[in-house]
């Protein structure tokens, strides 16, 4: 495919829940296969996009008469059900400014630079994905700029220390406590460097 899709699901008040992003090179849908059933969820385009859809007939001779196929969906679906396992667990373990920083490791995991690359998609789609409103996603950002852990501008993330972003992660353990934060002691504690300027700091708000 190309473009950028967005899978997600609307609840029964029209709430909209992002589930995942995808990018070309990736696929989704495969559980429909297998299971004979609607798929609970569904996919919209989040920018000019193409699709290959392959129909049932087709994988199914594909699976059936080609091994390594049926082997690279299954590592496929099995990555998906170890991921999803993992996000639950970072949204019933972690607080918001966690479950930022989280998602900002996971990204940098698979960059061609992991302390400098752009923001995947939209603000407003991580925070859906992380479970959290934009403004919490917006005050989690400028929280982890005024420590002088990561510098952003537009959708573009630098990760200034790693170690100390992960150090971060267990530091902050409650949204309590990210509300009783004092910037000078953290800054003291960490020994960060200096945050950006203000005039550096892009908006935040999706």
């Amino acid at each position: 495919m190309a473009g950028q899709l967005k899978v997600g699901v609307v609840s029964t008040q029209g709430v909209e829940k992002v589930i995942s992003i995808v990018t070309p090179g990736e696929s989704f849908g495969e559980t429909g296969l297998f299971l004979k059933q609607r798929l609970p969820f569904y996919a919209k385009s989040i920018n000019e996009s193409q699709v290959l859809l392959l129909p049932e007939y087709i994988v199914d001779s594909l699976l059936n008469n080609y091994a390594s196929i049926a082997r690279k969906m299954h590592e496929r679906l099995s990555a998906s059900l170890h991921h999803m396992i993992h996000s639950v667990e970072v949204l019933s373990q972690q607080n918001a400014i966690g479950r930022f920083v989280v998602y900002l490791l996971q990204i940098s995991t698979n960059a061609n630079d992991a302390k400098s690359f752009m923001l995947p998609t939209r603000k407003s789609n991580i925070a859906s994905i992380l479970n959290i409103t934009p403004e919490t996603l917006s005050r989690s950002i400028s929280t982890l700029q005024k420590v002088g852990l990561i510098e952003i501008k537009g959708g573009h993330i630098t990760i200034l220390d790693t170690v100390k972003l992960r150090n971060f992660l267990v530091h902050k353990q409650s949204e309590s406590a990210i509300g009783n934060f004092d910037v000078k002691q953290a800054k003291a504690s960490f020994r960060l460097p200096r945050p950006a300027s203000q005039s550096d700091q892009a908006d935040v708000t999706a």
